[in-house]
């Protein structure tokens, strides 16, 4: 039980920095902090509901939540038969000198 308890807590340090600050984490997580966003209003404006958008995978973590779909998932999704077909499109959208 110790060992999954610091297994979780290790997946989970990422988000520790959204409870206690940045100023709070010790340096090496304080560098690989994110500020965390605020609202959808950077999406909301152009994006709405059950639009299609191409996003990068932490975004396509979020924009469901405005009721917006993505091309990939931002998880994988074990049940989407074409999601490697979907990844690589992303991919391929974003890459450099695209």
């Amino acid at each position: 039980l110790g060992v999954a308890l610091v297994v979780g807590a290790w997946g989970q340090v990422g988000v520790l920095g959204f409870a206690v600050g940045r100023e709070a984490l010790p340096g090496v997580l304080a560098e690989k902090y994110r500020e965390p966003w605020e609202g959808y209003g950077w999406i909301t404006p152009w994006v709405g509901y059950g639009d299609v958008v191409m996003a990068r995978e932490f975004p396509s973590r979020l924009i469901p939540a405005t009721g917006a779909y993505t091309v990939a998932p931002g998880y994988t999704d074990f049940f989407l038969d074409d999601e490697g077909e979907r990844v690589g499109a992303v991919r391929r959208y974003f890459s450099v000198g695209v």
